[in-house]
């Protein structure tokens, strides 16, 4: 696969995103990626010319090179390296499984997990996952004591039958709780990722969900609800039917029924806050019931009675995260009221360096990701423009500089 910075970077934690395997074998009906490799014709070209190891596997041995201080480094490490030298957190699985069939066969993941605990003195990481390959001995050694490693386990509900529909060859529910378990035990820090909610089917079980997940060891949630294609190709489609299918209601007609359709320039479609806050409120509710703190990745919630502006759920106080981003400015001006361009723009972090490769943003494409940031903070249409995206933020006036500033505005929930 490869190390990329992810398409969410102008409002996400952990821009540097390292996918180990170029495929997954889950087939989750909702994934996006599979919906961008359908839209781009990467998924039937990858079929065509099969599975290739060099192709289709991450070479991690990139990574002891970097440590190792090797000044032959290519135009990709370079890049790395700004931001390792940074100790800036990696992303781990934002866009495949990292712990799934091909690890128990490979262990590259397992190599990555060794490299950065041992040549990166513990290196700051965040893992995303379904697979439980890391319930095995070898892993749980490396995660004794790698205090500044976080892993997010993904359940969307304890229907563990219609869930297998959902999430075709996905470990089962109960499965992933036994991987909470054990893995709490190693003192790894422990986030469940209840995304996405699928509307009608997730809040069957929300209350079984959570008490589950304190028992099995999660410290906190993060939320996000299901975001749909605008735009569908007819593999797309097919998928979204089948998941109709099995909720019993059609997911299509009800996002164009009561999405921000008419709102948002973005490519997926979200739920309006009025067909979102209702769940929303309970899930504070519950955390606050069964001692789960609760994060927001949904742009409505971002920083509202969360105990953190960073969507994984990593607090304030862990420095490894990136804060040149549009959430975080969401928190600063909660915090002080208004937020200004030079409250989170940079020009130390690599982010703010490195040449703009988000295909989405083919404008910006000769300019580095933090004149990018620039450029949304004040293109009033832009998809990702502050006020447009972010409802808890308003436009008041320019900065002497001629930026946007900001205030916070209540969204009364």
């Amino acid at each position: 696969m490869s190390v990329l910075i992810t398409p969410e970077w102008p409002y996400c934690s952990y821009p540097l995103l390292v996918e180990v395997y170029n495929l997954c074998s889950f087939n989750c009906l909702y994934c996006f990626t599979r919906h961008k490799e359908s839209w781009h014709n990467k998924a039937s070209k990858r079929r065509e010319r099969g599975f290739d190891e060099k192709r289709d596997i991450l070479d991690v041995e990139m990574f002891e090179k970097i440590f190792n201080g090797d000044s032959n480094l290519n135009k990709t490490e370079q890049n790395i390296q700004k931001f390792l030298d940074k100790r800036m957190a990696v992303q781990i699985g934002g866009q495949t499984e990292p712990a799934g069939e091909l690890e128990l066969k490979y262990r590259k993941t397992k190599r990555l997990l060794e490299i950065f605990k041992t040549k990166g003195k513990n290196y700051p990481l965040r893992i995303s996952l379904k697979g439980t390959a890391f319930d095995n001995q070898e892993y749980l050694r490396i995660f004794e004591g790698y205090k500044n490693a976080s892993i997010l386990i993904s359940i969307i509900s304890t229907d563990d039958k219609v869930v297998q529909k959902i999430e075709p060859n996905t470990p089962k529910v109960q499965d992933r709780f036994k991987l909470a378990k054990t893995l709490s035990q190693t003192g790894v820090d422990l986030g469940l990722r209840l995304r996405p909610i699928i509307p009608k089917f997730t809040e069957n079980t929300i209350e079984d969900l959570f008490c589950k997940a304190k028992e099995s060891g999660f410290k906190w949630l993060t939320v996000e609800w299901l975001r749909i294609p605008r735009t569908m190709t007819k593999s797309t489609v097919s998928r979204y039917r089948k998941l109709s299918n099995i909720l019993g209601y059609d997911i299509i007609d009800y996002y164009k029924k009561y999405s921000d359709i008419k709102s948002n320039k973005n490519g997926y479609l979200r739920l309006k806050k009025e067909s979102t806050i209702g769940l929303y409120k309970k899930i504070l509710c519950l955390g606050k019931s069964v001692g789960l703190k609760v994060a927001s990745c949904n742009k409505d919630y971002r920083c509202f009675r969360t105990f953190t502006p960073n969507c994984c759920g990593l607090p304030l106080k862990e420095r490894s995260w990136n804060r040149m981003q549009l959430s975080y400015a969401v928190y600063l001006a909660k915090k002080k009221g208004e937020v200004y361009l030079g409250d989170i723009l940079q020009k130390d972090s690599p982010l703010f360096q490195i040449n703009n490769q988000d295909n989405d943003t083919k404008e910006y494409k000769r300019l580095s990701y933090g004149d990018s940031l620039i450029k949304i903070w004040n293109e009033a249409k832009h998809r990702y423009y502050p006020a447009t995206f972010f409802p808890e933020l308003e436009y008041i006036k320019k900065d002497n500089n001629g930026n946007h500033v900001f205030k916070y505005k209540n969204i009364g929930v």
